[in-house]
Formats: C-alpha cells, sequence, structure tokens
C-alpha cells in the first residue's frame, strides 16, 4: 500500500510517473551540469529533492500508526541501498583506477566523502538519518510535531535567508564567508523541512483539501516553477528558491487530484513505482562513464550535449530494469526454494 492508511485502495499512480520522469531526466541534467547556460535549468529543477523528501514523509504517516511502526524496516531498506551504491561505485573506481582514468586520491575520497560520482549519496544519507530520527523521538516519546516544526522553520529560513534574501540585497559575505558557500552547507539538511512538510501534509490532507482549490493549487505550482527561472538571472547557483518550495509541495499535492484513470502511463509508473531507487543509484555512474570514457574529447561537438542527454538516460534505463529483473528472479527463486 505504500505507506497509505490501510482503508485507502486508491494508488497514485500520477505521483509514480511524477517520479519515474523526474530521475529519468535528471540524469539528462547531470549530463550538462556546470554549462552556464544550463543555469536557468538548474534553477527550475530545485523542487525536484525537496519533493522526494515530502514524498517519503508523507507516506510516513498513517492514521492507525502502522507506518510509523513500520520505521525499523525503512531505515534497514535505506542502509542496504546505501551498502548496495557504496560497493557498486567502489568496484566501477577501482576498475577506473586500474586503467588510469581516475587517481588513488580520487578513489579514496569518493568512496570516504564524495567526489563528483558520488555526491548524489547525500539524499540517501538525509533520509536514513531521517528515518533514524524520527524513530528516536517516537521511541523515547518526545514531542516530535513540537520539535520537528521547530527544526523545520529554522533550517528552511537560514536556507532562503542566505541563498536568497541576502544574496537579493547585494550581501555576499557574512563573518567574511560567502553566502552562497554557507546556503550550500545548510542544504544537505533541507530534508528536514520537507520530510515535515510531508508528514504533516498527510495528517492534515483533508483539511488541505478543503481549503485549497485545484485551481488555486495549479496557480501556486506555476508560479513556483516559474519564479526560480527568474531569480536565477539575478541570484544564480541559490540551492532553494522560494518558488522551489511552492511547486514541490503543489506538485505533490496535485497528483492526488488526478482521477484514478486518468492520465495512466504504464511505462513512467513503472518507472516511479519499481526502478525509483535503481535510477537513483546509476544515474552519476552512467554520466561518468560516458563523459570520462566513451565521449571525451567531443565536447566541442554540438552534437555532444544531445546525444549525451540521450544516451545518458537511455542508458540509466536499461542498467536499472536488467538489475531489476536480476533482482526480481533472484527473489522469486529463494522463495520457490524455501517452498520446496
Amino acid at each position: 500500500m505504500n505507506g497509505q492508511d490501510a482503508t485507502v485502495k486508491k494508488q497514485n499512480y500520477a505521483l509514480h510517473s511524477l517520479t519515474g520522469i523526474i530521475l529519468v531526466i535528471l540524469t539528462g541534467v547531470k549530463f550538462n551540469m556546470g554549462m552556464p547556460d544550463q543555469e536557468w535549468l538548474l534553477a527550475f529543477g530545485r523542487f525536484a529533492m525537496p519533493l522526494f523528501f515530502i514524498i517519503s514523509g508523507y507516506y510516513l504517516f498513517s492514521k492507525d500508526g502502522h507506518s510509523e511502526k513500520s520505521l525499523p524496516r525503512k531505515i534497514k531498506h535505506i542502509l542496504l541501498l546505501i551498502v548496495f551504491i557504496k560497493i557498486l561505485y567502489l568496484l566501477v573506481d577501482i576498475i577506473y583506477y586500474a586503467t588510469g582514468i581516475i587517481d588513488l586520491e580520487y578513489l579514496i575520497t569518493a568512496f570516504l566523502i564524495c567526489e563528483e560520482s558520488t555526491m548524489h549519496l547525500w539524499f540517501v544519507y538525509a533520509l536514513f538519518l531521517l528515518y533514524l530520527w524520527w524513530h528516536i523521538m517516537r521511541y523515547f516519546n518526545l514531542n516530535i510535531k513540537r520539535i520537528s516544526l521547530i527544526l523545520s522553520i529554522t533550517v528552511l529560513t537560514m536556507s532562503l535567508t542566505f541563498g536568497v534574501l541576502l544574496r537579493i540585497a547585494g550581501i555576499d559575505t557574512v563573518a567574511g564567508t560567502s553566502t552562497l558557500y554557507i546556503d550550500e552547507i545548510i542544504y544537505p539538511f533541507i530534508g528536514i523541512p520537507f520530510f515535515t512538510f510531508g508528514y504533516y501534509l498527510h495528517m492534515y490532507k483533508d483539511e488541505f483539501d478543503s481549503r485549497v482549490s485545484t485551481p488555486l493549487l495549479v496557480l501556486i505550482t506555476l508560479i513556483g516553477m516559474v519564479t526560480p527561472i527568474i531569480a536565477s538571472f539575478y541570484i544564480p547557483k541559490s540551492t532553494l528558491y522560494f518558488g522551489s518550495v511552492f511547486a514541490a509541495i503543489g506538485l505533490f499535492m496535485l497528483t492526488f487530484r488526478v482521477p484514478e484513470n486518468r492520465l495512466r502511463c504504464r511505462f513512467t509508473e513503472f518507472l516511479g513505482r519499481s526502478l525509483k531507487p535503481l535510477l537513483y543509484a546509476y544515474f552519476p555512474m552512467v554520466v561518468f562513464f560516458l563523459k570520462h570514457v566513451m565521449m571525451t574529447g567531443m565536447e566541442s561537438n554540438a552534437a555532444y550535449h544531445i546525444v549525451g542527454t540521450v544516451a545518458s538516460m537511455a542508458l540509466n534505463l536499461i542498467l536499472s530494469y536488467a538489475t531489476y529483473v536480476i533482482l526480481r528472479n533472484f527473489a522469486k527463486s529463494k522463495k520457490k526454494a524455501g517452498t520446496l
């Protein structure tokens, strides 16, 4: 049931499709990341990570408490995903090191901290810590609502202050430190507010739906998507914009307004439902392989970014689906052996 209340049978197919599409597009964006003329696209996509945290927080809540009781299982699953990604990237980097594509420093740094190919792990680490922290608060009967809301307001205020407000006011440094650098330090903590928002959006969904009409929600979402693009021309490279907050919440809640039998696409639903962790695990590895192994020296070619974008998305899909089939067959054979 994906963490939904036991009495709710509706599947959010629109959300499955949305997450699947975002993860595939994210691969293409990653391939083009760093290009000056792509800053507006990066600003537009700043709603993606908040959206994923909102989804995780939303499906943690349940009226009867069964989702919260599954926290140990969720923590275990996230930990297994971390181990899988770390081992996968270590093995790949060992091959790259042996063939002279990377040096030893890169290999060690990528494994112990992060490098270009392992930077994306911050999201999985953050989600693991959020589940763990939520479990600790429940275990010791702490005031979850008060603590989570205080932390959420603090982190979101700091992020938007240093990343947006001070920079708009022309203040580029605080105590000798770049406001943009401070914003980047705060960014890994944005999971706290958006995970919390997701949890309480589920808890108060009926009140939200009764007070916010669909046309208003569409307007909020569109404004939230457009304003970061405009802001990027004045304050580029901010990790979060005000519009990103509204776009993430609005887009997520809009998926529940889509009737269950409308706008169905089995392919994108499958991506978001079954391949989501694999698509996220593989996308930087695919991009690194194409940029530093298969397509080196082609950067001056006009078709480089088009071919690279399409190839990276296709390769991610192929790898993710192949892994899914292998894992599914392994699970089936294990289950069959257990019944003999």
